[in-house]
Protein backbone atom coordinates (compact mmCIF):
# COMPACT_ATOMS: atom_id res chain seq x y z
CA UNK A 1 0.00 0.00 0.00
CA UNK A 2 3.25 2.26 0.09
CA UNK A 3 3.76 2.43 -3.51
CA UNK A 4 -0.24 3.93 -4.26
CA UNK A 5 0.52 6.39 -1.21
CA UNK A 6 3.30 8.40 -3.25
CA UNK A 7 1.00 8.41 -6.42
CA UNK A 8 -1.62 10.59 -4.54
CA UNK A 9 1.37 12.73 -4.04
CA UNK A 10 2.50 12.90 -7.69
CA UNK A 11 -1.36 13.03 -8.69
CA UNK A 12 -2.04 16.45 -6.78
CA UNK A 13 1.34 18.10 -7.62
CA UNK A 14 0.41 17.23 -11.19
CA UNK A 15 -2.97 18.89 -11.23
CA UNK A 16 -1.45 21.66 -9.22
CA UNK A 17 0.85 22.63 -12.10
CA UNK A 18 -1.66 22.51 -14.65
CA UNK A 19 -3.85 24.82 -12.96
CA UNK A 20 -0.88 27.16 -12.60
CA UNK A 21 0.37 26.85 -16.48
CA UNK A 22 -3.34 26.94 -17.73
CA UNK A 23 -4.25 29.64 -15.12
CA UNK A 24 -4.32 32.37 -18.19
CA UNK A 25 -6.56 30.22 -20.09
CA UNK A 26 -8.93 30.01 -17.20
CA UNK A 27 -9.15 33.74 -16.24
CA UNK A 28 -9.78 34.72 -19.73
CA UNK A 29 -12.73 32.09 -20.39
CA UNK A 30 -14.42 33.08 -17.07
CA UNK A 31 -14.40 36.29 -18.01
CA UNK A 32 -15.84 35.72 -21.45
CA UNK A 33 -18.21 33.86 -19.69
CA UNK A 34 -19.25 36.08 -17.26
CA UNK A 35 -19.39 39.27 -19.82
CA UNK A 36 -21.95 36.81 -21.65
CA UNK A 37 -19.26 36.29 -24.76
CA UNK A 38 -19.92 33.31 -25.51
CA UNK A 39 -18.82 33.16 -29.36
CA UNK A 40 -15.41 34.84 -28.63
CA UNK A 41 -14.90 32.11 -25.78
CA UNK A 42 -14.23 30.15 -28.85
CA UNK A 43 -11.69 31.66 -30.27
CA UNK A 44 -9.58 30.79 -26.87
CA UNK A 45 -7.79 27.37 -28.29
CA UNK A 46 -6.10 29.76 -30.37
CA UNK A 47 -4.23 31.35 -27.55
CA UNK A 48 -2.04 27.84 -27.46
CA UNK A 49 0.12 29.43 -30.09
CA UNK A 50 1.01 31.87 -28.02
CA UNK A 51 1.53 29.76 -25.22
CA UNK A 52 4.03 27.41 -27.50
CA UNK A 53 5.42 30.46 -28.67
CA UNK A 54 6.33 31.95 -25.28
CA UNK A 55 7.76 28.19 -23.88
CA UNK A 56 9.79 28.09 -26.54
CA UNK A 57 11.83 31.13 -26.47
CA UNK A 58 11.43 30.94 -22.07
CA UNK A 59 13.44 27.55 -23.14
CA UNK A 60 15.72 28.73 -25.37
CA UNK A 61 16.53 31.29 -22.37
CA UNK A 62 16.77 28.68 -19.76
CA UNK A 63 19.59 26.74 -21.66
CA UNK A 64 21.19 30.14 -22.64
CA UNK A 65 21.75 30.85 -19.01
CA UNK A 66 22.93 27.17 -17.75
CA UNK A 67 25.61 27.57 -21.16
CA UNK A 68 26.34 31.11 -19.95
CA UNK A 69 27.00 29.54 -16.21
CA UNK A 70 28.81 26.01 -17.34
CA UNK A 71 31.17 28.27 -19.57
CA UNK A 72 31.70 31.13 -17.35
CA UNK A 73 30.52 33.49 -20.54
CA UNK A 74 30.08 36.98 -19.20
CA UNK A 75 27.01 39.22 -20.43
CA UNK A 76 28.20 42.62 -22.64
CA UNK A 77 26.03 45.15 -21.96
CA UNK A 78 25.88 47.45 -25.40
CA UNK A 79 24.00 50.45 -24.15
CA UNK A 80 21.98 52.84 -26.53
CA UNK A 81 24.16 55.75 -27.73
CA UNK A 82 21.90 58.22 -26.24
CA UNK A 83 22.00 56.44 -22.52
CA UNK A 84 26.67 56.22 -23.02
CA UNK A 85 28.09 58.50 -20.55
CA UNK A 86 30.12 60.50 -23.11
CA UNK A 87 32.14 62.83 -20.85
CA UNK A 88 32.77 63.52 -16.84
CA UNK A 89 29.46 64.87 -16.48
CA UNK A 90 27.57 62.81 -19.08
CA UNK A 91 27.03 65.58 -21.43
CA UNK A 92 27.17 65.75 -25.70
Amino acid sequence: MQLFSGWWVILFLGVYNSLGNFAPFFEIGTSLVLDGLMGEALLLPLMMFNFFFYMWNISLGFWDAVVDVVTGRGVKWDKTVRFAVQGKEGSK
